[in-house]
């Protein structure tokens, strides 16, 4: 995460609004991020995505219903705002698990390719 440019609140939380500048910009998606980070869950709840070659916001994605699930704050609707056309995206989450332990053929490039597991 990038420096603190502000505190402010966003949606009746208080919240440290930071930017977030890539490594290597040449191969970012992005100009930059800003993130308000609410400041007694630690989640973020706005996040704004500046287009790499115009720096202009482009999109931005506000998230809601932040539910504490095994002892994790999780936002459980995330709707993703596209500037340029006014199209939304609207995530909801039905059900999260965490710490479940998954099976690492997941996460190789045969599952990638094939979508099953090698044995």
């Amino acid at each position: 995460m990038g420096p603190l440019l502000r505190e402010e609140a966003f949606n009746g939380r208080d919240c440290y609004v930071v930017e977030s500048l890539p490594l290597n910009p040449e191969s970012a998606s992005r100009s930059k991020l800003i993130s308000w980070i609410d400041k007694e869950r630690f989640v973020p709840i706005k996040v704004e995505f500046y287009n790499k070659s115009s720096k202009e916001l482009d999109r931005t994605a506000v998230s809601d219903n932040i539910t504490l699930v095994n002892e994790i704050w999780t936002p459980l609707n995330v709707t993703m705002t596209t500037h340029s056309t006014g199209h939304k995206t609207i995530l909801i989450i039905k059900q999260v698990k965490y710490n479940v332990p998954m099976n690492p053929g997941y996460f190789s490039t045969n599952f990638l390719k094939t979508g099953r597991v090698s044995k």
